[in-house]
């Protein structure tokens, strides 16, 4: 099958969409009305509007957009292939794999199927031994796939074919310099033949057509469910999976006149588009959670320092309020004993009024973040830790035990235990001994915090 290619460019085919027709100008091109049109979308070149031909003939003034500025080297050339099938040609983006293509071009390189497997790919002979030891289903097709065999389905008739186009497809592919594995479908967990460049692959299998017995069933026959079919027709059908590309081919199958074997060169370029095309989708996928990873670190960062500035804030105006309300005290103070209050011998809680000023004084200054302060006037030391030595220590056994290992002296040593320490000298289990130590030096007048229950 000889595949012809036409080029132009962007600013030729935008004066010849604005001159011509597109019915008509897709017929110089030998490419459909819809293929031009997504030729146009995809290069950024505004068609005219239905209607506008028509204004046209009758005299009617019409508007012609402007076409938009495009710096892509990429979309500067359009190239339609093989118009007779009506598509157009995919652009490689990735330079890699035109480099790939660009190759394949220069060695001339075909898909050459042989009439018999000779010194056939490990793939392929495990895979003809496979079809080979399995019995065919109920409509005559042997189906095999897994890690060590490639996906295919076809009749025993059909085995010698079906590998000798795989076998050609393969060598052909790994000439290139491309990789070949087999792959496991997410969607229905079976293996599949995948074809590789660099990092990016798609999927390959071959099926042999069934058909319903009596003859050839209607596409509608053959997908409906009360037909079933029963045997198979000797026609193949070579399938990429995995494969998105927008309007890129991705079935090539036996016709009435053709054999598969003679479109393999048209699959092999199919394959190419459809990696490139997977290439990018991945590519602009990794950058979308590259900037969502970078939008959400951004967004963390901000509320995080919305987070200390209100923090800031907060602590600012507690400051704030602490230093108004010390000062209020102290202002009502000043009144107190400008009234000559404090002349009053004793209040009731027993102190005396000028045990009391002075108190109140220091609370204010307690409050006011401005001022440093010590203990309070009317603080005796009856509150401060009692320190014992650590025989005088009220421990049962096994944390008496414990505390001895550590060298604890007395209970100022047992307050600068860590809870960790203790669990690294208890043999059984830290949380007894650890609660224990704890309501000890409660008990004696030191702070610890509640031990988490």
């Amino acid at each position: 099958m000889t595949t012809t290619t036409k080029s132009t460019s962007r600013d030729d085919l935008y004066d010849q969409v604005w001159s011509t027709p597109i019915s008509k100008l897709a017929r110089e091109y030998g490419v459909s009305d819809v293929g031009l049109a997504k030729a146009c979308k995809r290069h950024k070149i505004p068609r005219p509007p239905r209607g506008h031909w028509a204004q046209l003939r009758h005299g009617k003034p019409v508007t012609q957009v402007p076409l938009p500025s495009c710096d892509d080297p990429l979309l500067q050339t359009i190239q339609f292939e093989n118009a007779g099938k009506g598509s157009t040609k995919a652009i490689i983006r990735d330079e890699d794999i035109r480099r790939f293509s660009d190759q394949r071009d220069e060695k001339k390189a075909r898909v050459v199927v042989a009439d018999r497997l000779s010194s056939p790919h490990p793939l392929v002979a495990a895979t003809k031994r496979k079809l080979e030891c399995t019995k065919p289903g109920a409509n005559g097709i042997i189906a095999v796939a897994s890690s060590r065999t490639l996906r295919v389905s076809v009749s025993r008739k059909s085995i010698g074919r079906a590998t000798c186009i795989l076998d050609a497809i393969i060598k052909h592919w790994e000439h290139l310099g491309g990789t070949v594995s087999t792959r496991g479908r997410t969607y229905d967990g079976e293996h599949e033949m995948a074809l590789g460049i660099g990092n990016d692959e798609v999927g390959v299998t071959i099926i042999e057509k069934a058909v319903m017995k009596g003859g050839t069933s209607s596409r509608k026959q053959y997908y409906s469910r009360s037909a079933t079919p029963t045997h198979p027709s000797g026609k193949f059908v070579l399938a990429i999976h995995g494969a998105y590309g927008d309007g890129i081919r991705s079935t090539w199958s036996d016709g009435k006149r053709q054999k598969l074997e003679e479109v393999l060169d048209s699959f092999v370029e199919g394959v190419i588009r459809h990696i490139d095309f997977n290439k990018q989708r991945r590519l602009d996928d990794e950058c979308e959670s590259r900037q969502e990873k970078r939008a959400r670190e951004r967004q963390a960062a901000i509320s995080l320092l919305e987070k200390e500035e209100q923090s800031r804030r907060k602590s600012l105006m507690d400051d704030v309020n602490r230093f108004d309300s010390a000062e209020k005290i102290r202002r009502f103070l000043r009144v107190l004993e400008a009234n000559r209050v404090g002349e009053i011998e004793a209040t009731d809680d027993g102190i005396t009024h000028k045990q009391w000023f002075a108190w109140a004084y220091w609370h204010a200054d307690a409050m006011d973040p401005t001022v440093e302060h010590d203990h309070s006037p009317l603080d005796d030391g009856s509150l401060e830790p009692t320190v014992l030595d650590v025989e005088s220590l009220d421990l049962t056994s096994s944390t008496r035990e414990v505390v001895s290992l550590l060298g604890v002296r007395d209970s100022d040593d047992l307050c600068d235990l860590t809870e960790k320490a203790v669990d690294n000298a208890h043999s059984r289990g830290s949380w007894g001994t650890w609660n224990e130590i704890c309501r000890v030096l409660r008990g004696l007048g030191y702070y610890t915090s509640e031990p988490e229950y």
